[in-house]
């Protein structure tokens, strides 16, 4: 899988005090849903990394949503979306490999 390198999800914390985790949605266009979850963090963080466990591949815009979970099972509505460009290029390889002497 590659990796898109220096980005995270970031969000304010829910201001509930029975909140247990956070759940994370990401897919791939302009538009999340409750169908896209990817990742449940634990309510003590309030980041997660990208791409993180989930299958990103395809080079454009993700659309990505956290809500909140509190101890019994409820589940917010899904926070204000963000969406970010993700580029898996792949490098050139190096080229002229040679030895030379010392």
């Amino acid at each position: 899988m590659a990796k898109a390198k220096g980005k995270k999800l970031s969000w304010t914390a829910s201001t509930d005090t029975d909140v247990v985790s956070y759940n994370v949605y990401c897919a791939f266009g302009n538009t999340v849903s409750y169908e896209d979850a990817v990742a449940i963090v634990p309510s003590s963080q309030t980041e997660y990394a990208l791409p993180g466990a989930f299958n990103m591949q395809n080079p454009g815009d993700y659309t990505l949503a956290v809500s909140a979970v509190d101890s019994v099972g409820n589940e917010s509505d899904l926070s204000t979306s963000t969406t970010s460009f993700f580029d898996f290029s792949v490098p050139t390889a190096p080229t002229n490999l040679r030895i030379l002497d010392l």
